[in-house]
């Protein structure tokens, strides 16, 4: 157990998420983690194929401003560059790390612990700078976030939403003049301590200057409403024969759209459909299993 978390499920659900931020002291043991660890994350990370590696300075910086290429037997490959990565760190760059739940076993078992609490999928992005502006400025996530402080200091400021619960595809990007001008929340994350924030919270995050910081963005993704209408779409509607028909003419038939609309609000209804959506939702969870080498042992 890496997290202590101070609240229950319930009070969690009843009184915070989806409605307001949450600030949680000292959840995560404050040696969990270190700068030693992170670089040996980095150094077993594939970079053929899409780079989970980024770095940002004044926007997303070209692949080729922190890697170098090397020769591996017969392949010309890419690999991360540890003087220019440095270097660029110490100019005021943050480093990315995409999906760190899946190349850290010490995050991954973070992330596996919030989604036996909360009964939901995780994901997690790791942010490391020492100084700097920070990465997205003032922006919103399309799913909650928990921000867990790993390594120094971070400052936070949350602003409140302008666009309730917003889906994938609401995206805060060209709608970045909305973000009110106060803050709801403004507070310093210490190491160990981590922040709630659900989605469509605007919300900034920005190094203390000359001070460390190493957090994981632990998301959290949820079942919204339109997926279960669209797992009705998908898993129920195509067993009925009205809802096979071509859409053209069966728009100027008045009645048969009366009666599909009746059918599909009953199976919406229907709570063997609710419980069998949810529990399928619910096998997303994540599920992390170390290797037990010593049981192989034992058994010889």
């Amino acid at each position: 157990m890496k997290i202590k978390f101070s609240i229950s499920k319930d009070d969690f659900y009843s009184n915070y998420f989806e409605k307001i931020p949450l600030h949680l002291s000292r959840i995560v043991p404050s040696d969990v983690y270190s700068w030693s660890d992170l670089s040996e994350t980095i150094y077993g990370v594939n970079l053929t194929g899409d780079f989970d590696i980024k770095m940002h300075m004044n926007g997303v910086l070209g692949v080729y401003q922190y890697t170098e290429k090397y020769q591996d037997i017969y392949d010309v490959k890419v690999r991360i560059s540890t003087s220019r990565v440095e270097s660029l760190l110490k100019d005021g760059a943050t480093l990315l790390i995409n999906r760190m739940d899946l190349k850290d076993a010490t995050i991954a078992s973070i992330c596996h612990e919030v989604s036996d609490y909360l009964n939901v999928k995780t994901v997690a992005n790791a942010y490391a700078a020492f100084g700097g502006k920070g990465t997205f400025g003032r922006h919103w996530d399309t799913h909650d976030v928990i921000a867990v402080q790993m390594i120094g200091r971070k400052a936070w400021k949350v602003f409140p939403p302008t666009l309730p619960y917003p889906l994938d595809h609401q995206k805060s990007k060209y709608r970045k003049d909305e973000c009110p001008e106060e803050p709801s929340i403004e507070l310093v994350l210490e190491q160990g301590d981590a922040l709630y924030i659900p989605r469509g919270w605007w919300h900034e995050a920005t190094p203390i200057d000359a001070q460390e910081t190493f957090h994981i963005a632990v998301g959290l993704h949820t079942a919204k409403v339109t997926d279960y209408v669209a797992w009705i779409a998908n898993q129920i509607l195509p067993a009925m024969e009205l809802a096979r028909r071509s859409f053209y003419p069966f728009s100027e038939d008045s009645r048969g759209m009366i009666d599909i609309a009746e059918r599909i609000c009953q199976e919406l209804k229907r709570k063997e459909n609710q419980e069998l959506f949810l529990c399928e939702m619910s096998s997303l969870n994540n599920e992390y299993k170390k290797i037990e080498f010593d049981r192989v042992i034992d058994r010889k």
